[in-house]
């Protein structure tokens, strides 16, 4: 049986669910009914929501601090790291900026994938395939944001050398 997390609280099993919404809630994000039998309303079209009946919380990651740890040492995230620190080094110098930029996009759409991944209480790696199918447009933006902010201390760096 799958498990429902709540929309706003995504570590938190879902106990209601809005029909009219469409979304999961815990017990944080409802609103009680005035009435101790009555079910309780959903915050945002104020209309009864329905049980789930789930009692299997979702163990917080830092309870299970030995696979979060090892998500970065998995076979992909071994390779990236790897591959990042040997890039400056056998690239030629004219070609180093475009090529750590696009395997700066590349890491960071991995680590968001696992970010995502532990947001839901699953700390499993994830594969090339799950790479390629979940990556959306916000993914391949927040990737570039962060490989430009990377690419660019790598020149403050590089520039504070020759100093």
């Amino acid at each position: 049986m799958a498990t429902d997390y709540c929309k706003y609280h995504p570590l938190q099993s879902a106990t209601w669910h809005c029909t009219t919404c469409h979304i999961s809630l815990c017990d944080d994000c409802v609103q009680p009914s005035l009435e101790s039998d009555a079910a309780p309303a959903c915050f945002l079209c104020n209309q009864t929501v329905t049980s789930l009946h789930q009692a299997t919380p979702v163990v917080p990651f830092w309870l299970q601090y030995t696979q979060f740890m090892r998500l970065p040492l998995s076979l992909l995230g071994a390779f990236w790291l790897a591959l990042l620190f040997a890039i400056p080094i056998f690239t030629p110098s004219n070609m180093v900026l475009p090529i750590m930029l696009g395997s700066y996009i590349v890491a960071a759409i991995y680590g968001w994938h696992l970010l995502q991944q532990a947001a839901t209480g699953e700390l499993k790696d994830i594969g090339i395939n799950v790479l390629t199918k979940k990556t959306d447009k916000l993914t391949l933006q927040i990737g570039l944001v962060v490989a430009i902010i990377f690419v660019s201390l790598d020149v403050l760096v590089a520039k504070m050398a020759l100093l």
